[in-house]
């Protein structure tokens, strides 16, 4: 269903503005080809015959920010490869890319008809989102299931195969199998159950945002408290500090989960850019923090307090569901 609508959508726009769409994924997969009318070039060709972007283009592309990019970006031609102009329509969903609507942009694209593309890329990124929300919740469930099919009970194993085979990712062309695997070896006894061995990515980006909230929401009333105590003290601006620091905790941490999905989900994301930012991050805090505590003496070391009072709540958070799962029913 879902590929049946973003490919009528890309139709009825190639229809529109007389020209070829694509639809591609983050990873510049092609979701949606529109029939190719209008001028082609052997990039566009290329996309189409062999689904995909070759390493060439896309480093052509990041150089163009399009992977970072919010608003409609225009690509240059290059007439010495035969390459026409384009006009990138990133598909987002907050800050998460979820792909990229393409236009040839010769002859040149009106404002109108920029606009008309704009309303279809924010449709097709509604549509993306939803399957995002869609696939999340059925990873969940088929690696709960597949969970299922590792445990020592018959009874337990069985209803779990019986539960997977009816799951609806797993019907229609082509044929699935699920295959489950058992490692045998010295490195130790089995676990009684093989609950936990199977971990979805999903499942664990949701429980980190959660532990975030509920730290978030300790945090605010912790920082009231520390407000109201350090008046009693005499030094109220120490409370409203240690309050800033519990923001740059909660900051830090947002903007970490939103890398990390980032880093996933983005091919042009590397490793050595998901470390800079991390590292960045924290350079960027350190130095508020010590500035603070320099220029503001002593209130300002209420900032540290902050910071470390944030980082023991999300330590607690995270650590508390682990010990609950180890605790024998």
């Amino acid at each position: 269903m879902f590929e049946e609508h973003l490919q009528h959508l890309a139709e009825r726009l190639a229809r529109d503005l007389h020209r070829s769409v694509i639809i591609d994924d983050a990873a510049l997969r092609p979701l949606a080809v529109s029939p190719q009318t209008g001028r082609l070039d052997p990039s566009r060709v290329e996309a189409v015959l062999q689904r995909g972007t070759s390493a060439r283009l896309r480093r052509r592309l990041t150089e163009h920010g399009v992977f970072a990019a919010h608003e409609p970006v225009p690509i240059p031609g290059d007439p010495g490869r035969a390459i026409l102009p384009r006009l990138c329509l990133p598909l987002r969903d907050g800050d998460q890319l979820l792909g990229f609507l393409w236009l040839i942009d010769e002859p040149a694209l009106t404002a109108g008809q920029i606009a008309q593309a704009q309303a279809a890329a924010a449709q097709a990124a509604h549509l993306m989102a939803q399957r995002v929300i869609r696939a999340d919740g059925q990873f969940a469930v088929l690696s709960d299931l597949a969970d299922g099919l590792l445990d020592d009970r018959e009874e337990v194993r069985q209803e779990a195969a019986a539960m997977l085979a009816g799951q609806e990712a797993l019907t229609g062309p082509p044929p699935w199998a699920v295959a489950v695997i058992r490692l045998a070896g010295p490195a130790g006894p089995e676990p009684a159950s093989g609950r936990g061995r199977t971990t979805g990515a999903a499942a664990t980006l949701r429980r980190a945002a959660a532990n975030l909230r509920r730290s978030a929401i300790v945090s605010c009333f912790l920082g009231a408290v520390a407000i109201a105590v350090s008046a009693v003290l005499g030094h109220p601006l120490m409370g409203v500090f240690g309050c800033i620091g519990l923001a740059l905790g909660a900051g830090n941490n947002w903007m970490l989960q939103r890398s990390v999905i980032e880093y996933g989900n983005n091919a042009a994301t590397g490793r050595v850019k998901f470390r800079r930012g991390v590292m960045g991050r924290l350079s960027a805090v350190t130095i508020v923090a010590i500035g603070i505590g320099l220029l503001v003496r002593p209130d300002g070391l209420g900032v540290f307090a902050g910071l470390a009072l944030f980082q023991i709540l999300m330590l607690v958070g995270a650590a508390v569901p682990i010990f609950r799962s180890l605790r024998p029913s």
